[in-house]
């Protein structure tokens, strides 16, 4: 049992986007899971799809409570991206910047 007053007032909600992008166009099982202020490893998308897809992954942010997105394909981990509070509190974490698709077929704006 978990009680709780709720976020802190200066906590900041990061909608963070992630395209995953399957070779060869075969289904992949994708599984996403974030750790913030809220949670800790937890999975937020859990699915099979057969092209790209992208995903606004929500994370809540707080001083001394940095977030953590985990991207997995078919069990495979694919992408590992830490979102500090100091950076989505200036605004720098909502990146729209094109960035290239890391190994691993999955497209994730660079904070």
């Amino acid at each position: 049992l978990f009680v709780s007053d709720g976020l802190l007032p200066d906590a900041v909600e990061v909608h963070y986007p992630v395209t995953v992008l399957p070779e060869g166009g075969e289904s992949v099982d994708v599984r996403i899971s974030v750790s913030d202020a809220r949670f800790t490893d937890h999975t937020v998308i859990r699915e099979t799809v057969n092209g790209a897809k992208t995903y606004e992954v929500l994370l809540v942010l707080a001083p001394g409570k940095d977030g953590l997105l985990r991207v997995y394909q078919n069990g495979a981990l694919v992408l590992s991206q830490a979102i500090s509070y100091a950076e989505a509190k200036r605004g720098d974490a909502q990146g729209e910047n094109g960035a290239s698709p890391p190994a691993g077929g999955v497209s994730a704006p660079s904070p």
